[in-house]
Parts: structure tokens; C-alpha cells; sequence
């Protein structure tokens, strides 16, 4: 799974505004449908620098938990 990573991948200001609410709703469908189907435990890793934003997928996973 990680080889494929593509690490040393920026992306400017303006497009991550574009894309980061239709990611976050994304990550969201995903997570809930997840864990209705209850057919194993799945762990989501966030990395980031401090105050990337980070928190707030945390408190959503949180809430649905």
C-alpha cells in the first residue's frame, strides 16, 4: 500500500479550497458506510503538521463513533 504513495507532492492554496470540502464529504461517506457494513475495524491515520487541520477529522470520527 505504500509504495504507492506519491510523496513530494504539493498542491497550491487555492486548489486545496477547491477540493478539501468535496474530500472531507467524501472521507465522511466513507467512513459511515464503513462503519454500518461492521465487517472489520478500520483505522484512519491523518499526518500533517500541527494545525494543518487535522482536529476536525478527529471530531468527526469522534461524533459518529
Amino acid at each position: 500500500m505504500f509504495e504507492a504513495a506519491e510523496l513530494g507532492r504539493s498542491v497550491s492554496k487555492e486548489d486545496y479550497k477547491a477540493r478539501e470540502p468535496i474530500l472531507r464529504a467524501e472521507l465522511l461517506a466513507a467512513q459511515t458506510a464503513l462503519r454500518e457494513a461492521n465487517a472489520f475495524p478500520v483505522i484512519i491515520v491523518f499526518g500533517g503538521v500541527d494545525g494543518a487541520g487535522k482536529e476536525i477529522g478527529r471530531a468527526s470520527c469522534r461524533e459518529r463513533a
